[in-house]
Formats: structure tokens, sequence, C-alpha cells
């Protein structure tokens, strides 16, 4: 399973962003320019989701150091 990082899933909207904006509206298919919308807000929210689990992951690594040290105080305090 690949491992996923900010930078890795910001990179990757860019470049579908990117690809966006080189298309030239006027000359694509209407039904081809709708698909790769499509594309990019599936991949705009799931990037999204991904972005709050990694956040959420964070904060409980923060939470979890944090009651370790409570709990070093604690017994600092009992000794």
């Amino acid at each position: 399973m690949k491992l996923l990082s900010e930078k890795m899933l910001l990179r990757n909207i860019q470049s579908e962003l990117n690809s966006l904006k080189k298309i030239k509206v006027e000359e694509t298919d209407n039904s081809l320019l709708d698909k790769k919308i499509k594309k990019a807000k599936a991949m705009a929210y799931l990037i999204t989701v991904a972005l709050q689990v990694l956040e959420a992951d964070k904060y409980q690594s923060e939470i979890e150091n944090l009651q370790r040290e409570i709990e070093e105080l604690k017994d600092e305090e009992k000794a």
C-alpha cells in the first residue's frame, strides 16, 4: 500500500488542474470535458477527505504524546 503525504496529494491535484488548463474547450468534445471535470471534482473531494484523515492522525499523535507527558509528570509527583 502506498503511503499518502500531503505534498503528494497536493501535487496530484495540481497536476490534474494543469491538465484541465491545457484543454482547448472550443476544440474538445463536451462529453470528454464533462468526464475530465467530474474526475477533477472527485479527486478534489478524495484529497480533501485524505487531508482530513492525515490531520486527524496528526492530532491523535499529539494527544497521545500529551497523555504520556501527563502520566510521566504524575509518576514524578508520586516519587
